[in-house]
């Protein structure tokens, strides 16, 4: 086993406190589109694990789109991880269907290990619950699937100049609010040798006619272009349109089309070539809806701020108090400066931010206690508001409040420790970068945490 170990690929983690992963071995890299990724993980219990957890191992592009998922009980349920015993290194096999029709490329590997009962996953000494297991090459199969091995949600079988034939799309009609990203899966096959690049072009259009949002793209991915397709491929695309912070509330259309290498729109045919009579394809119809009062006084702080990140968004300032714990106690925070003082296991920060302009993209927001090594001692991570206030939905001169709770673990001991917040690209956990006080950073010094 330990001869094993010497040459397992990934990074090595400890997670919660509780179990360290080694890395994993393959059996062949690269794989087909189509195809089941074999594994082997391997495990070491630090102690007696109290759940049953499972591991979910995905497969993302860049862009955080996902293109495969195993998730399973390890052994098959045979062997639980309740039963594994603290010591014994545990060899696991996983295995990960890659979707048929995935645009051949370099895609992440990444981990997880949660509790099915909660949802919550074990989080690395990072705080990150995500472990990464590196990159993988997905090569075309030797065969293209069938246009119903891909399976899309609405079949909507339209050819564009004869070219591209578009099998079908996915996407989700529920409400969205201003911000709210707008997901789209489309399915496609080359009617033959394709000689130029061809792009969608995705718009979203209100119901007087206004034009909401546009997107140009390539029908799959960028690093794969149409004039790489073989005569009669079948392929995936993924994308993603935002509801714009300023979009009205209403009905809104998805519209697709596809432009040559010059950006003129092909003309489209339905089965059996009969014309359209146009070039535009209205996938579906979704709702908007209203926002509330808008908020743009400041309100009273605890302490304020002058932190700005990325030169768009402002963190004025923020409240923070203890939560009873145990019931019935009563739990305090008492602030000297940039010192709070923490009776109790749980407390809660609510944030202040402003944006003086339309944010590019959707982040979100990490508050961690670190240690004086820059462990990660607490940690809770969001969308603003609980998820209920997606950044590219802020409008100019508004105020957000954000709230979020942290909870120290019973074994914390007691000391000094910093407190601090960020806002990351959640596809690529790239942080937006920070000047508080003169100095840039790539997160805001809320001040020292001292725990009793």
């Amino acid at each position: 086993m330990a001869a094993a170990r010497a040459n397992l690929r990934g990074e090595k983690a400890n997670l919660g406190g509780q179990l360290a992963f080694y890395g994993y071995s393959v059996s062949h890299n690269p794989v087909r589109a189509g195809e089941v990724f074999k594994s082997e993980l391997y495990w070491e219990p630090k102690t007696r694990l109290n759940s049953d957890y499972h591991i979910a191992v995905s497969l993302t592009d860049d862009a955080g789109h996902l293109w495969g998922q195993g998730d399973a009980v390890p052994f098959r349920g045979l062997h639980p991880m309740s039963t594994w015993e603290p010591g014994i290194v545990m060899r696991e096999r996983h295995e990960l269907k890659v979707n048929p029709g995935t645009p051949p490329g370099v895609y992440h590997l990444a981990l997880r290990v949660y509790d099915p009962a909660t949802g919550e996953a074990l989080a690395g000494d990072t705080g990150d619950p995500s472990v990464s297991l590196g990159d993988i090459e997905v090569v075309r199969p030797d065969i293209p699937p069938s246009p119903r091995e891909v399976r899309p949600q609405v079949v909507r079988d339209v050819s564009f100049g004869r070219r591209l034939r578009l099998l079908g799309f996915d996407l989700a009609t529920r409400v969205r609010r201003p911000g709210d990203e707008i997901p789209l899966s489309t399915y496609w096959q080359a009617l033959g040798t394709l000689d130029q690049d061809y792009r969608l072009w995705l718009r979203l259009v209100g119901a007087d006619g206004r034009l909401l949002a546009e997107k140009t793209l390539s029908p799959t991915s960028a690093s794969y272009p149409t004039s790489r397709w073989r005569a009669w491929d079948v392929l995936q695309g993924q994308h993603r349109l935002i509801v714009p912070a300023d979009a009205p509330s209403g009905q809104a259309t998805v519209v697709l089309s596809v432009v040559d290498a010059q950006g003129r729109p092909l003309t489209a045919h339905r089965l059996r070539w009969l014309p359209l009579g146009g070039t535009d394809i209205r996938l579906a119809t979704i709702e908007i809806a209203p926002r509330d009062n808008v908020v743009t006084a400041v309100p009273p702080m605890q302490r304020t701020l002058e932190a700005r990140l990325s030169d768009k968004i402002e963190l004025l300032g923020y409240n923070l108090k203890s939560i009873a714990d145990p019931p019935g106690d009563v739990a305090d925070v008492e602030i000297r400066d940039s010192q709070f003082v923490i009776q109790g296991s749980e407390f809660e920060i609510e944030l202040y931010w402003r944006t003086q302009t339309v944010v590019d993209g959707n982040f979100k927001v990490t508050v961690q206690v670190l240690s004086s090594d820059n462990q990660v001692i607490a940690q809770h991570d969001s969308v603003p508001a609980n998820w209920e206030r997606p950044t590219a939905g802020w409008l100019p001169g508004e105020v957000i409040a954000d709230s979020h709770t942290l909870t120290l673990r019973p074994e914390t001991p007691a000391g000094t420790y910093r407190l601090i917040v960020a806002m990351y690209d959640p596809t690529n956990f790239s942080r937006l970068p920070v000047s508080q006080g003169g100095e840039m950073r790539d997160h805001v010094v809320l001040g020292t945490l001292v725990v009793r």
